[in-house]
Formats: C-alpha cells, sequence, structure tokens
C-alpha cells in the first residue's frame, strides 16, 4: 500500500503514533533471516496483538519499508472497490470513452443516457446519474485533455520542450513561417475593407534579427515566399530609400539552413530547386510538433499583439474581440501596413534587449560583423534570384506566343524567339495578375509577356480559377466571359464609390455654405454663383472653379 504525502498529512494522530510505534519495533528485523521465538513474543506483548498480526505487519513492512505501510486498515469499502455489477460497469466505462473522451464530447447527461438504454438492451439494471459523474472523475486529467483537446493542444499547455535551439553564427540558421495578420485593410481607392493579408517573416536564430517580411492579400504561396527570401538575401537600402525610411537594416546574405512547416508552398519542387541551386538547406519540422519553430512563433505572436491597438484589429481571439466592429473600423491600406511594420521591427524590435541575448538584435548582428562575420552573398540579380524560387512550367513558343492555363500571351519578344527558332521557355506566373507573364530563355534571359487579348482584366488566378468554377454552372458563358464580367463589375462598383465619394464631399461643402452664409454690404443674404466642382480622384481633391 502506498499513501502520498496529502494522505499522510490527513491520518489521525493516534493512527500515525501507532504506525510509528510498530516501525519502532520492526526497524532492526529487517536484516533478520529468522527471528528469535523470544523476540516475537516480546513485540507481540508490547503492540497487543496476535502473532499472526506480527507477522503480516512484519511482511507488509519489508515490501514497502515505510511507516505509512504500517497504518491501520480503514473500515468500509475501499475507494477503488466497487459494489456494481462488472457487466454494468464496462458498460459505462465503453460510453465514457465512446461519447465523453472524444472530440466534440458530450455531456455527462448524454453519457449517462446511453449508459441507461445499454443495460436496458442487455436486460441489466441501470446505475443511477451520480455513479456514472463518479466514474467520469476517476479519468487522469492527462487523458481527459489529451481526448477533449488533443495531443498536440495538451503538450503545448502542459509540458515544456526539451532543449533549446541555438546558433553560433548569423544565418547559420533561419525559421520562416506565415499567419494571417491580426487586422483587416482596406482598399486603397475606396477604402472600404478587404480582408486579413497574409504576414510572411523570416528571422534568425543568432541574433533574432527580422531578416525579411512580406505583406499580401494572397497567398500563403510560394510567392510570398520569394518575396521573403529575395528580401533576406539582398541588401536593403534600396527597398529603405524607396520607402524613405530612416532605420538602418543591415542584415543579408544566403542562409545555411531554412527551418520550415510542413506546408504544401514550403514543401514544393520549386522550393527545392531553388534551395538545392543556392546550397540552402532544408530542414522541415516533425508533424504536430509547433514548439520546434519557436522563435518564429513568438516574434509572430509579439507583431500579432503589436496590432491589437490598430484600428481594424481583429484581436488574438473572439472574447478579447467582443462587439467590435473590425471592418467598420479599418482603416490602413497593404502599404500603410508594411510602413507600420517596418516601423515598429526597425526602429523598437531591433533595438529592444532580448533577455535570451543580453542584447538587441542589432547589437548581436553587428557584433557577430566585428567579429569578423561575412555574410555568403548572391551574384545573382533580385529577379533572377527570385523566379528561382517560383513555380514554372515549360510551354511551347508558337507564332501565335505562348499559351499558359488556356490563356495565350504575345509580345515582341516571343516573335523574336519563334523567329531563331526557340522551341520551349519557362514560364512563371503573376499570382496577382493573370495579364502577364515572366518567361525565361533557355539562355537564362526573363522577360514580362502581357496578355494577347487586351480586354484580359487584372485579376488574380484564385479569382481566375474560382471563375472557371462558376463556368462549369453557368454552362452559357466560358471563364473568359466570366473574367470579363468580374471587371466590368469591379469597374461599375468603383465608378459608384467614385460618385458616391464625390457627392458626399460636395453635400459636405453645401453644408459648410450654408451654415456659414455670406452677408452682402446692403444687410441682406448674399447667394453664391454657382460653381463648377472636379474632382481629383487621384489626388482626392476638389478644384471649385468660378463661372
Amino acid at each position: 500500500m502506498t499513501i502520498d504525502v496529502n494522505d499522510i498529512q490527513d491520518v489521525p494522530t493516534e493512527n500515525w503514533t501507532v504506525a510509528q510505534e510498530w516501525a519502532r519495533h520492526l526497524w532492526p528485523l529487517l536484516n533478520y533471516n529468522s527471528i528469535p521465538y523470544y523476540i516475537v513474543e516480546d513485540v507481540c506483548f508490547h503492540m497487543e496483538c496476535s502473532r499472526a498480526t506480527f507477522f503480516r505487519k512484519l511482511a507488509k513492512f519489508k515490501k514497502h519499508q515505510t511507516a505509512s505501510s504500517l497504518l491501520p486498515n480503514t473500515r468500509g469499502i475501499k475507494k477503488e472497490d466497487t459494489k456494481i455489477d462488472p457487466n454494468i460497469e464496462q458498460v459505462i466505462t465503453d460510453n465514457i470513452r465512446k461519447y465523453f473522451l472524444k472530440r466534440p464530447k458530450q455531456t455527462i447527461q448524454y453519457v449517462w443516457e446511453a449508459t441507461v438504454m445499454d443495460c436496458h438492451t442487455r436486460e441489466l439494471c441501470p446505475p443511477g446519474y451520480s455513479t456514472v459523474l463518479r466514474r467520469s472523475k476517476l479519468i487522469s486529467r492527462k487523458d481527459r485533455l489529451m481526448a477533449h483537446n488533443g495531443s498536440r493542444a495538451y503538450r503545448s499547455k502542459n509540458s515544456s520542450a526539451r532543449g533549446s535551439l541555438e546558433a553560433d553564427y548569423p544565418l547559420q540558421k533561419v525559421q520562416i513561417d506565415h499567419t494571417k495578420a491580426d487586422i483587416i485593410i482596406v482598399d486603397t481607392v475606396s477604402r472600404e475593407p478587404i480582408g486579413r493579408p497574409i504576414f510572411t517573416v523570416a528571422i534568425d536564430i543568432y541574433s533574432r534579427m527580422i531578416l525579411g517580411f512580406h505583406l499580401d492579400i494572397i497567398g500563403p504561396s510560394s510567392w510570398n515566399v520569394s518575396e521573403v527570401l529575395t528580401q533576406l538575401v539582398f541588401k536593403k537600402d534600396e527597398w529603405l530609400n524607396f520607402r524613405n525610411i530612416p532605420h538602418e537594416w543591415p542584415s543579408y546574405g544566403i542562409p545555411e539552413c531554412l527551418m520550415l512547416d510542413n506546408g504544401k508552398d514550403f514543401r514544393s519542387k520549386a522550393m527545392t530547386i531553388g534551395a538545392g541551386e543556392y546550397g540552402i538547406q532544408l530542414d522541415y519540422r516533425p508533424p504536430g510538433k509547433a514548439h520546434f519553430g519557436g522563435h518564429v512563433e513568438r516574434v509572430i505572436g509579439t507583431f500579432m499583439k503589436r496590432l491589437q491597438s490598430v484600428p481594424g484589429t481583429t484581436f488574438s481571439n473572439i472574447a478579447n474581440k467582443g462587439d467590435y466592429d473590425s471592418a467598420g473600423k479599418a482603416v490602413m491600406t497593404l502599404a500603410e501596413l508594411e510602413m507600420l511594420f517596418s516601423e515598429f521591427i526597425l526602429g523598437r524590435y531591433h533595438n529592444r534587449r532580448h533577455r535570451s541575448l543580453n542584447a538587441t538584435p542589432l547589437e548581436k548582428w553587428n557584433e557577430a560583423l566585428e567579429n569578423g562575420f561575412s555574410p555568403r552573398l548572391c551574384h545573382q540579380n533580385p529577379l533572377k534570384f527570385k523566379i528561382d524560387f517560383l513555380k514554372s512550367e515549360s510551354r511551347v513558343v508558337s507564332r501565335e506566343g505562348i499559351e499558359f492555363k488556356t490563356k495565350k500571351y504575345w509580345s515582341d519578344i516571343t516573335q523574336s524567339l519563334y523567329d531563331n527558332g526557340t522551341k520551349r521557355v519557362q514560364v512563371f506566373p503573376f499570382h496577382s495578375d493573370i495579364s502577364k507573364v515572366l518567361i525565361r530563355e533557355t539562355s537564362g534571359q526573363i522577360h514580362i509577356v502581357h496578355s494577347k487579348n487586351v480586354r484580359t482584366p487584372h485579376i488574380s488566378w484564385s479569382e481566375f480559377n474560382e471563375a472557371k468554377k462558376l463556368s462549369k454552372r453557368f454552362s452559357g458563358l466560358s471563364a473568359e466571359q466570366i473574367s470579363d464580367q468580374i471587371s466590368r463589375e469591379r469597374k461599375l462598383i468603383k465608378k459608384s464609390q467614385k460618385l458616391t465619394n464625390a457627392q458626399r464631399r460636395q453635400n459636405e461643402i453645401d453644408r459648410s455654405q450654408s451654415a456659414h452664409p455670406i452677408r452682402k454690404a446692403g444687410g441682406g443674404e448674399h447667394k453664391p454663383k454657382n460653381k463648377k466642382v472636379s474632382v481629383d480622384f487621384k489626388f482626392q481633391r476638389l478644384n471649385v472653379i468660378g463661372d
């Protein structure tokens, strides 16, 4: 019999005193092979017990060698014992496993009702509700949480990761991951909400520097990954100057190892070939082991927490969101959100001291450079590097140009290739625009080729694929016709939005003028002459022109 510490503390004092007295007599006898008769009689006299009781206590004490094993047995049924028919007990156990230890779990009331039905079917006496409830409480916390939340959720909340991920120098290990940003963005023209963007980020394990990030309304995809890798590998001076960002971002160079999850965009053939082309090792985390990407997961959590103070945030969960109207409060465009992330990463995150480093990421990176670290440079141009990580397809060059996914693309370049006898080229689609593609010649030269049909709308491939699905439902329309329809609907919506905005501005002008009437010198009210109002949508301003 084993008793834990809490049980010992709950033992009555008189019982514990008796157990200690027994232990005082039995400790010296543990080494005896044969106990003399007079010693047995002496112990039985002092403890006022029979010889049979003495030998039972001695056997139990030899097995456990603890004073608590000598406590007197309590009267009544043991906690683990039951007086219920074993067949009924089995029915209760089966229903708990079938209904309570499943996802989604059923209530104990449901389990009890199922047990009653099964007992009636087998002609057994059904147990009471409290009996089933007590059996459910005997299930260990671990088994209950794993059944209700899954093993992954249990491990993330109840077990600590063994060891830690370390790197000896910058770019030795780099983690990349995607997430949907916890914010709704708006369209640049209409300022209407268009959804949550995809945030892709790369972090250096050695210095905790953010090596690159990308925001896109479409994804996750190989395009997002190639954008981040291009920013990671090349110097960022031009990128910073174009956006007038005053902060420094000194990180660049080809990483030695990319640590990734098992998303199809990371497992793609293009990713494998591109990594092999530039000598980058790919290390995929085991399925269901999110803590293997702990560094990038934590930094994503940090950035998403920053968004909770920005209008349009969706917060991290429904409870925090409450009745907050994320779409109605949204104000930031994709470009503005990119600027906000840039300021937060370069101005704050890179200059904040990390406890595990005892330095800031910027200090850690610059320290490595001062100690002789030299990043491995890429000698290709950024566009060539980027498309090496994009999925491509080989296509025949004909006098009609190139056909890609039922659409034809033509330019002077394709005509020249056809005239020179080039048979095939590699085609790389723009994921956000079906009206153009990238092609790469066998010589390695890269060109942009536009659709042969000038009416091809500037929509994404995901929208075009959706149009193809619709064309199967509307047998009278082709995918191209539905794409044209999408384009026309967009223009109509945009036109109505512009008219609405212009009318709203004009109404505001009229209200302002009526609130402050201009008086003539003679004291009468002066009505202003009619004005022609033109709206410059490019700069979002009004030009008031007199007659």
